[in-house]
This record gives structure tokens, sequence and C-alpha cells, in this order.
């Protein structure tokens, strides 16, 4: 399936969530705001250097968070998901907990994010989000409501159709 590159407009990604990886595609053109939208993907960077596909997706009448080859859906009663910030500021962790046991985790460096955040002196919350995919996550795509808007919004995948309708 076809998703946006959440922190660039010259970025696309085919993601499978299969596989659980993305192939990144340059954009000749930036994207238009109006072309049909499935989700978001991200890639970070763990401590030891593996580079981790991160999707938010529809599909039918759920939104899955997907991190590599493990996906959650975010309606899934008991699924929390948490996001902070490390002291260093340069590294942030990312944790997702069934039923309060964590199942997955990731800490990830940001150092080039980190330190225009400081070089920046009107860097502000929105371009935070819009730097930390995983910040988003956590502390909007959980919500009930923002969940119905972005399912209102997103189209199905074409691979879902066709599989949906025999």
């Amino acid at each position: 399936m076809r998703l946006r590159c959440w922190n660039s407009v010259w970025l696309d990604g085919e993601f499978s969530p299969e596989r659980g990886q993305v192939r990144q595609k340059l954009v000749a053109r930036p994207r238009h705001t109006n072309r049909p939208l499935v989700g978001w993907y991200a890639v970070e960077k763990t401590r030891n250097g593996e580079r981790v596909p991160l999707a938010l997706y529809g599909d039918r009448d759920t939104i899955y968070f997907q991190a590599g080859k493990q996906r959650w859906p975010l309606q899934q009663p008991g699924l929390s998901l948490e996001y902070e910030r490390l002291p260093d500021q340069r590294h942030s962790r990312f944790v997702v907990r069934e039923n309060g046991r964590e199942s997955w985790e990731i800490v990830y460096a940001h150092n080039v994010r980190a330190f225009l955040s400081v070089a920046d002196p009107a860097y502000d919350p929105q371009e935070f989000e819009n730097d930390h995919f995983l910040f988003f996550i956590a502390t909007h795509a959980v919500k009930a409501d923002w969940q119905a808007a972005a399912l209102a919004r997103w189209t199905i995948p074409a691979e879902t159709r066709r599989s949906a309708t025999g």
C-alpha cells in the first residue's frame, strides 16, 4: 500500500504489512492534499543503528499501528501507547502496552531534530509533533474521535477492497 511520509512531502512509501517493510519513493512534485490517503509512515533509527519502519494506516474499519512486522489495531481494548523524550533530549522512547504489559519498545535517536529544536527560537509544539511521528501517535491516534475522523477521510487500500469483494 502507498503511504505518505510523515515528515517529507518529497517522499511516499510502498509499505508491505506482511513483510513489515517500506520502500521509499521520491515524489517528482510535492503531493497534493486531495490525493487519496491510506495512512502515514516514518522510519526511525534505534540506538544500535537498526532502521525500523513505522506505519499508521486504515484498513476497512480499523486503524493499525505497525512497527516492522508487529501490528496493533488502535481500537484494541487494553492497548496503550506511551512516548517520552529522554533527559539527554537526543533520544526518545516509545512503548506499546497491551493490558498493562509491555509488548514492544523502541528507543531511537533524533540528533538532528534535537539540534534544530534548540537552534530555532520559533520552534513550537506543532513543529515537535511534525518532527516526531511516535509522539503524534501516542498523543492523538489513540483517541476514538481522531480514529473516526481518520477513517472517514482515509481510503481503503485496493488490496483490501479486492479481498473484501472476493
